[in-house]
């Protein structure tokens, strides 16, 4: 539980660090840790620390109530804490950047070598879940993108399967319901309100991120 913890607040710097970086590129922080962290706004401060106590909560609660094996649990948790890295800078920028993209696939493969030494009898079903989650999704999604131009963005697109790549078939479901209902009615509230039109785009991470953590929490997929 402890080692969990540890790794869950490392990922949740590592991600912070990143969007960060993406948000304030002017800044040249390279690749220095200490220069991506600070400085930090009180704004920032805060998102991070709602960060941290949001994934811990999320860590306890896997353990406590769904009894997963640790890998499982973190390779879960890992998701959804660089989800929250991405969040505020779909939010902002409109775009998913391949950073993260690569930063969850990274994540995924170090998951992968820990089942692969631990759990090797449930690796093959694990990993064809996420094979057919990811499969499924890239074909309904493609066809979206051919029927309805500009419905849904490249970024989001990579993100739904790297999601799938970490959940597997029920649990990208679960996720990708829960966001479409919340993405639903939060198009029906800024068309309401006036801040955006028919033909504005709608960031979709700042809806997949409730929807991962509902799945998540209701679920534990």
């Amino acid at each position: 539980m402890l080692i969990m913890g540890v790794m869950t607040c490392i990922l949740c710097l590592i991600s912070f660090c990143l969007m960060q970086k993406e948000l304030y590129p002017e800044e040249e922080k390279g690749v220095n840790i200490r220069k991506m962290l600070l400085p930090i706004s009180a704004k920032r401060g805060c998102y991070l620390f709602a960060t941290l106590v949001l994934n811990l909560v999320l860590v306890c609660f896997l353990v406590f109530f769904y009894k997963q094996p640790e890998v499982y649990i973190m390779k879960r948790v890992g998701l959804a804490v660089l989800v929250c890295g991405i969040m505020p800078v779909d939010l902002k920028t409109n775009r998913i950047p391949n950073t993260f993209i690569l930063a969850i696939l990274a994540w995924r493969t170090i998951c992968l070598i820990a089942e692969v030494i631990g759990y090797r009898d449930t690796l093959g079903i694990t990993v064809l879940q996420e094979i057919i989650g990811a499969g499924i999704f890239f074909l309904l999604i493609g066809v979206c993108m051919l029927v309805a131009k500009n419905s849904i963005g490249m970024g989001d697109l990579k993100l739904i399967l790297v999601v799938a790549a970490c959940q597997g078939i029920y649990g990208v479901i679960n996720t990708l319901f829960l966001s479409m209902i919340i993405a639903f009615f939060t198009a029906i509230l800024l068309l309401l309100t006036g801040k955006k039109g028919r033909k504005d785009v709608i960031p979709f991470a700042p809806c997949i991120m409730p929807g991962l953590y509902a799945a998540l929490f209701l679920c534990g997929i």
